[in-house]
């Protein structure tokens, strides 16, 4: 529709020939046209009566021509006219942000199904979540705090109030009969004492308080609750209740809505423990926290009778959150709740490898990285996720728990590295947030949620809520285990520790396994018996172990190769040999292997160097150790005593041919009056200058000068030191291949290089941020281009001088 032109001139065009502001207008006339056609349709309805507005027609148009509900909404109406009646909105999409954001159910596993194993095993191969329903015993520790629900107390205070759906209580109620015969196929109780379950207790509790005075209404609570549910250690008996066996007579059915938590119980059993305590609702990187006995935390942050009078801080107190207390590490907490817990059967996880780490009395043979946490409702930690490469699980104890969960793959991509808010939706500035794989789920006691590792994890306390977590080690995620060693992103778990403490057992479990069958070969015995279901597991974890010792053990050579000096003690596990390690594998398994023969054939290591082409100053005494290049190395090294040449290789050749190239000799001022920043000013393509290059200088043309730009230095892992180099800092990514922020670049971090295809692994070894050159460098006849930093500039360069002798007389060349 043309300006100052009549109807008769209109034509159709494509919208490419109009111009921003043409088009806009067009869109705005179309807008009002479309407007008045509606409210014109109205207006005949409400006068004649007799017309059918086709809103459905009106609307589908309304939205190819872009118009959204909140742009028609604001054009008033005609007078007369409703506002309300004026606006179709669309009911076949949902049109706002947070709509298109799918929060998916977790699944819920009963552990006695017959497929329960190889659910959760894909689900944690996939990083898929899944919910465990059905298993009694998994925080049995906490049998000592809870007791029978008193139906007249304030159920408000401390009891949890279910808002799970029917579905999932369903789930949980079959846990009576299923679990009973779990327990009794571990031979973890003695089931013969149950003669009813727990709701048959409850029954009979709550018919004998209407017989009864209140007095021995207690008595005979503390009575019957000792076959079905955890009894509260009594004060005089704390401590054989806390270290005898009869705790772990009946296994802990969390399951039903019948317990509550005992404070007095538990304030006698860990109140002088000095627990972990933040702020509510805390920031992960800088959380307030500090330490508080249990007995105070409890008294005072936690809903219940015991609190402490006004006046006495107690609503500052109750911001209070015990977060992640660590009880193994105690030594009193420690004895009491360690080695108590009925571990999940090993179709659904394996057995948990972290019980070989540390040789501690209170938790030998139990997993250190075991943890309570307790807070009020909307207790609220940060969207994160744990390092380390181990899946983590969590069960309330009392309460419930609402957590949302995202798949460990869409942590950078989609949430922008955690930036993007899940509770206030924007797509127009996180557009990528609606392709993330989010979960949400509320469990509550007797679920026990398995996250795979690397899952991103939000918390929340539905109501006060004392919960279980644990982390976990099997076969099925050594790889990601190994994998974080090498990254080095879990500094608090020291993974060679774990690996050569879980090895060496598995060593001496075997041995003695395949003495035993020697002993009886020579008797003229068989092996019936012996081979049991756990020599098998073990055997098989032993031999899945073996490869990752190995990775290892390849490891250490090559950085002992490639950066100098014993690649143990610069670890700091001087006797830490994994290459030996790998023999002694080797050997246990190959004994174990011709178990049964009379003669056990001769065990013959494999051998077989790392990198091929190496120069070395020394025989290794391998085979294939003659075809290696000897050089003496010792004088070409980096300014902290490494390597700075390693293979027989072009750079490493010409860069040993350097032998008058001394930056101390020719550019003895160059650091000192820094040099490099003033002659960036005045240089320009094709120009000259001398480059520090480790510890010789080399000749550098400039190709181009970069006014800014942010850089890492990098120092790749399988090369020497004259192989570091600066690249550009969004070139560098994490192993997983997602991008770094530009606020998490640090010296130390693990990256790759996708500079070019072969994405090489490396060490951030500096950051800068400023103006660099692109520069071709002559290292006597090998030729490279590399960013250079100031740092490197020397000065222009000047070719260097040497003499030689010509008919005796010196002349200068």
């Amino acid at each position: 529709r043309w300006k100052g032109c009549s109807e008769d001139d209109n034509t159709w065009e494509p919208t490419a020939n109009l111009c921003d502001t043409a088009m806009e207008e067009a869109m705005r006339y179309t807008k009002a046209q479309k407007l008045r056609e509606k409210q014109r349709e109205e207006d005949e309805k409400k006068l004649f009566g007799n017309v059918v507005t086709n809103e459905k027609h009106v609307t589908a148009d309304a939205s190819l021509l872009g118009c959204g509900t909140n742009d028609v909404a604001k054009i008033p109406a005609k007078s007369g006219i409703d506002a309300k009646e004026a606006v179709v909105d669309d009911h076949l999409w949902k049109w706002n942000d947070s709509d298109h954001v799918i929060f998916r159910d977790v699944l819920r596993i009963h552990v006695n199904d017959t497929n329960a194993g190889q659910i959760v095993k894909d689900a944690r191969i996939n990083g898929t979540p899944v919910v465990l329903v059905g298993h009694k015993g998994w925080a049995n520790f906490a049998k000592r705090w809870l007791r029978k629900r008193d139906e007249n107390s304030n159920a408000d205070e401390n009891i949890p109030v279910s808002t799970a759906d029917t579905e999932d209580k369903k789930a949980g109620s079959m846990t009576d009969v299923a679990s009973e015969h779990s327990s009794m196929r571990q031979s973890v109780s003695q089931a013969s004492d149950r003669d009813c379950d727990l709701q048959e207790c409850t029954m009979a509790v709550n018919e004998e308080k209407n017989e009864i005075f209140h007095e021995e209404e207690e008595q005979q609570n503390e009575l019957n609750f000792t076959t079905t549910a955890p009894e509260p250690p009594a004060p005089q008996t704390s401590t054989s209740n806390t270290s005898g066996n009869d705790i772990t007579e009946e296994l802990l059915d969390l399951s039903g809505t019948g317990l509550e938590l005992n404070l007095e119980a538990m304030i006698q059993d860990i109140g002088d423990e000095d627990v972990p305590v933040i702020k509510r609702n805390y920031n992960e990187s800088k959380p307030i926290h500090g330490k508080l006995l249990a007995a105070k935390f409890l008294t005072t942050c936690w809903p219940n009778s015991l609190a402490v009078p006004e006046g006495e801080g107690q609503g500052k107190s109750a911001n209070l959150y015990l977060h992640q207390w660590q009880f193994p590490l105690s030594d009193t907490a420690g004895r009491k709740l360690c080695h108590q817990n009925n571990p999940l059967p090993k179709d659904i996880m394996g057995e948990d490898l972290l019980k070989y780490w540390i040789d501690l009395p209170q938790c030998k043979l139990d997993s250190p990285l075991q943890y309570i946490f307790m807070g009020r409702e909307d207790t609220l930690s940060k969207l994160h996720r744990d390092p380390g490469g181990l899946e983590i699980s969590i069960a309330p104890v009392v309460g419930q728990k609402e957590c949302v969960l995202v798949h460990r793959s869409d942590g950078s991509n989609c949430l922008y590295h955690l930036s993007a808010s899940l509770d206030e939706i924007d797509l127009h500035k996180h557009p990528m947030l609606s392709q993330a794989r989010i979960y949400r789920t509320v469990i509550e006691p007797g679920e026990i949620l398995l996250m795979p590792y690397g899952t991103y994890h939000q918390c929340r306390n539905v109501t006060p809520c004392l919960s279980y977590s644990r982390f976990h080690l099997d076969t099925l995620n050594l790889l990601p285990f190994v994998e974080s060693m090498v990254n080095g992103d879990a500094p608090e778990i020291d993974q060679e520790e774990v690996l050569w403490n879980l090895t060496s057992a598995l060593i001496i479990k075997i041995d003695s396994v395949f003495d035993e069958v020697q002993s009886r070969v020579k008797m003229g015995l068989g092996e019936e018996g012996l081979i049991t279901e756990d020599v098998i597991e073990t055997v098989n974890i032993l031999r899945t172990l073996r490869h990752f010792i190995r990775e290892i053990g390849r490891r250490h050579e090559i950085k002992m190769i490639v950066k100098g000096g014993d690649a143990n003690v610069q670890s700091g596990k001087a006797d830490h040999n994994f290459e030996m390690l790998v023999d002694d594998i080797d050997m246990s398994l190959h004994e174990f292997r011709y178990r049964q023969s009379k003669i056990v054939p001769t065990f013959k290591p494999r051998r077989g160097r790392a990198l091929k082409g190496t120069l070395s100053g020394h025989s290794s005494g391998r085979v294939g150790s003659d075809k290696i290049v000897r050089r003496d190395l010792s004088k070409f090294s980096n300014a902290e005593g490494g390597a700075a040449v390693a293979f027989n290789a072009s750079l490493d050749n010409n860069y040993m041919s350097l032998v008058n190239a001394d930056i101390q000799k020719h550019y003895p001022n160059a650091s000192r009056s820094k040099v490099g920043e003033s002659l960036m000013k005045e240089l320009s393509p094709n120009d000259l200058i001398a480059c520090q290059l480790v510890q010789k200088f080399v000749k550098a043309e400039v190709v181009d000068l970069i006014p800014s730009m942010k850089a890492v230095l990098l120092s790749f892992e399988d090369f020497p030191s004259i192989y570091d180099e600066w690249v550009p800092h969004d070139r560098a990514r994490f192993p997983s291949a997602a991008e770094i922020a530009p606020d998490e670049l640090r010296p130390g971090l693990t990256v790759i290089d996708l500079s070019n295809s072969n994405e090489y692994r490396a060490k951030i070894l500096s950051i800068y941020e400023g103006p660099a050159i692109r520069a071709k460098l002559t290292v006597s006849q090998h030729e490279m281009t590399r960013l250079i930093v100031p740092s490197m500039i020397l000065g222009r360069y000047v070719p260097p001088t040497r003499k030689r002798k010509t008919n005796n007389q010196h002349a200068i060349e």
